[in-house]
Parts: structure tokens; sequence; C-alpha cells
């Protein structure tokens, strides 16, 4: 699989790392894995490491447009703040970015970020919107 997971338990951030020629089927896994670890761990944010992932000939618009739909309606991760750093690659980071628009235009809690330090940093922020938002992840998980 091109992924790995991780938690970040002092800072409570699950971290995905997607990288490579990653297929539907893989980032869907990926989603899958976030989405369980952070109700197995309480965690209301996540950061999506995409730097060294590659679209090319692997992901349409159309492809892209889906998973960023299927990311906002996914129950299990209303009210997750999720944080995608942006591939380096710039086919990549232009169907990332179309990706997380259509998430964050369905309601998602999304950002996209040129590093790691950034993302992190807009997770750590004010909590004010994850507490808002816990009761609904509590509900998906039950």
């Amino acid at each position: 699989m091109p992924y790995e997971i991780s938690a970040d338990d002092d800072n409570q951030i699950v971290i995905a790392r997607v990288f490579g020629r990653a297929t539907r089927d893989d980032h869907h896994a990926a989603r899958e894995a976030i989405a369980r670890v952070c109700a197995e761990k309480q965690f209301w944010r996540a950061l999506v490491n995409l730097q060294d992932l590659q679209t090319e000939g692997v992901v349409t618009t159309a492809g892209a447009f889906d998973f960023g739909k299927e990311v906002a309606d996914d129950v299990r991760l209303k009210g997750v703040r999720m944080a995608h750093v942006l591939p380096r690659n710039d086919d990549s980071r232009n169907d990332v970015t179309f990706a997380v628009t259509v998430a964050a235009n369905r309601g998602g809690v999304i950002g996209k970020f040129n590093t790691i330090k950034e993302a992190r940093k807009w997770l750590l922020r004010d909590n004010r919107e994850i507490n808002v938002h816990k009761k609904h992840l509590k509900r998906a998980i039950r």
C-alpha cells in the first residue's frame, strides 16, 4: 500500500502519508484508516502528507471531484479538521487542490498547505471549531 498511518498522541493528530502512484482504491483505504484511527483515539485532527504523491495517469478531473465529494460526505470524518500538505509535482498539486476545494465547498473542515509546519500550525490553532463538531463524529461511530 502506498500509504502509512501514524498518530501524534501528544497533539492528538492522526498522520497519513500517501505517496507514489496511489490508486483510487489506495486513497479510499487511506481515508478508511484515517477515519478508523480518529474514531479509536477520539482525535479530531488529521494531517495528510501528499508531498510525494504522483497523480498523473491515475486521477482524472472527475475522479478528483468524486474523491473530494466523498471526503466531505463521509459521516465518520464530520468534525475532523483535515490538513492536506500538497504534492511537490505541479500536476499532482492541481489535482489535490481541486479535490480539497470540492471537499471544503461541501462543508469539510479541510485545508491545503505547502509545508507540514503550516499544516500543523493550522491543525493546532483555536479548537472551538473542533469542539463544536465533536458531537457529529461521536454519533457517527456509535
